[in-house]
């Protein structure tokens, strides 16, 4: 469907928070359970702005959640699309470098995408446990502030 006829036939959700990452196996959806938490009211959700084939959180990501007391073992990696993006009330980046790119794939939905935090929330990647944990820390102090 074109991106005209999304606009006007998808509405928007009041109460839907989208978090957005690179390949959405790591800091998105650490973000996404970290703040269902905290607000099990609203609809939350992940994704990545560079995601290939659908993969699982990553092994760190997910030892990550559970010392949180989240659950990441159903997540698989989704990229975000206008729909996604049309259905979140809010749309959080977790680097600046993310809200740039999302604003300028969707620049009708400018208005709704922010950065989660004053500052970027690098990429554990690659990292051990340790690295992952720091992540998870600083995520859930950004999104307390939300």
């Amino acid at each position: 469907m074109e991106r005209e006829a999304l606009l006007s036939v998808l509405p928007e959700c009041s109460g839907a928070v989208l978090f957005v990452c690179t390949g959405n196996t790591c800091r998105s959806p650490l973000a996404q359970v970290l703040y269902q938490k905290i607000h099990p009211e609203w609809a939350v959700f992940s994704r990545g702005l560079m995601v290939g084939q659908s993969q699982p959180a990553s092994e760190c990501a997910l030892e990550a959640a559970h010392k949180h007391g989240c659950d990441l073992s159903g997540h698989l990696s989704r990229q975000v699309t206008l729909q996604d993006v049309l259905k979140a009330s809010r749309v959080y980046g977790v680097t600046e470098a993310h809200v740039l790119m999302l604003r300028q794939q969707f620049p009708e939905q400018a208005g709704k995408i922010s950065p989660l935090s004053h500052q970027d929330i690098h990429d554990p990647f690659g990292g051990d446990i340790e690295c992952y944990c720091q992540v998870a820390s600083t995520l859930q102090k950004a999104l307390e502030a939300l």
